[in-house]
């Protein structure tokens, strides 16, 4: 399986969508602790912005390139024949892109908070409880967005090498997440679950009983999560199978 990941991440390396989206979690906050810098903002609000905006709107939108990029590299380089002549399953080739996806996403969610994080102990606004608090959100958002995200690799695997349709994809599921997150509704779509268990734990202020009944519980959120990791998994193999090599 090792070395399955270092030829999936060596695919993304060529393609230079790793190096974009580790640029791309790293200067996005950068404007808003700027502006936080000189607004006075507390570290709370900046940390709201970050997760917000960073985990729940451009997380998954790289994440989705980042699959279609894993997928569509073997079919734009017709390698996928020669992969399989090691040999390698089909299920254990499809867990490497998941696995390595799910990396990938772990290191945005660090990435996106180490600049705000630094510049809050710079101001001696944040202590070392509220650094490794922050940081361990952080990773389990991350895992549970990648997880979230999964549904997009069925349609990746069905759009044979379209990567504007599965960029507008991966573009309208994030979108339509986030305003059913923004909704008073329970609807089960993964993103939005993950929005509504994460919102009490990114929030500093008290919240309405009438908002509250609305969050996922953390064994909600982690069976919807399992259910759709696993039915995502189990399609995109019959999928990815049925493909002629």
């Amino acid at each position: 399986m090792s070395s399955l990941l270092v030829c999936e991440f060596k695919k993304l390396k060529r393609n230079s969508i790793l190096k974009y989206t580790v640029l791309a979690a790293f200067l996005f906050p950068i404007p808003l602790s700027l502006l936080a810098l000189h607004a006075n903002m507390s570290f709370d609000k900046l940390k709201m912005f970050v997760f917000v905006f960073g985990f729940y709107l451009l997380m998954p939108i790289f994440l989705g390139l980042i699959l279609a990029t894993l997928v569509f590299e073997e079919r734009d380089n017709n390698t996928l024949k020669n992969i399989l002549t090691i040999p390698i399953s089909k299920k254990s080739l499809l867990l490497a892109k998941i696995i390595a996806t799910l990396i990938i996403g772990v290191i945005f969610a660090v990435v996106s908070l180490i600049f705000p994080i630094i510049l809050d102990v710079v101001r001696g606004n944040i202590d070392l409880g509220q650094f490794f608090t922050t940081l361990g959100i952080g990773l389990i958002i991350g895992v549970m967005v990648t997880v979230a995200d999964l549904p997009l690799l069925i349609v990746v695997l069905k759009m044979k090498k379209n990567y504007l349709m599965s960029f507008v994809v991966s573009l309208s599921y994030t979108i339509l997440s986030f305003v059913i997150s923004l909704q008073y509704n329970r609807f089960p779509l993964p993103l939005s679950v993950v929005f509504k268990w994460s919102l009490p734990h990114i929030s500093s202020g008290t919240m309405s009983a009438s908002i509250t009944r609305l969050f996922f519980s953390t064994p909600s959120c982690i069976g919807i999560l399992c259910i759709v990791g696993f039915l995502s998994y189990y399609v995109a193999v019959k999928l990815f199978e049925s493909e002629e090599e």
